[in-house]
């Protein structure tokens, strides 16, 4: 929301920054293996884990080195071109994985079922649409006018 909001606030100011937001799904960075960068002094030998947290952990390992490495995961490259491509274009949400879409909309229909609220007050206080923005607006509510 402040992404959309800044776009549009500088939009309206005719500012030539642009803004844009990532979306990443499922991509190979190898972040899974970044123990491997630990330097050897910060690792710990000493502490003793319980047998059935080191077998959750593992568990938990193996499956995301085989979900962030496997073929449902992106190479960075990929999403580097899909990112630049995106930018200069001008598009403020940048997806790299379809899958989002669902996710999309459901959050979409949960703000249009919020939305009801606001218009019960509006029908409860009696005032149009236009009245109850007006009033915001003289109440010192500033925003870019979309």
């Amino acid at each position: 929301a402040l992404s959309e909001n800044f776009k549009w606030e500088l939009k309206a100011n005719n500012s030539k920054v642009k803004v844009s937001v990532l979306f990443p799904g499922i991509v190979n960075t190898g972040i899974v293996d970044s123990h491997r960068n630990r330097p050897t002094d910060l690792n710990n030998p000493e502490i003793t884990l319980n047998p059935e947290l080191i077998e959750e952990y593992t568990q938990l390992y193996n499956n995301a080195k085989q979900l962030y490495g496997g073929p449902l995961s992106m190479s960075a490259k990929t999403v580097a071109d899909i990112v630049f491509n995106a930018i200069e274009n001008e598009i403020l949400f940048i997806f790299t994985d379809l899958a989002s879409e669902t996710g999309i909309k459901v959050r979409t229909e949960a703000m249009l079922n919020d939305m009801n609220i606001l218009k019960k007050f509006v029908e409860k206080t009696g005032q149009s649409r236009e009245k109850f923005f007006s009033d915001l607006m003289d109440q010192g509510y500033k925003s870019a006018n979309y």
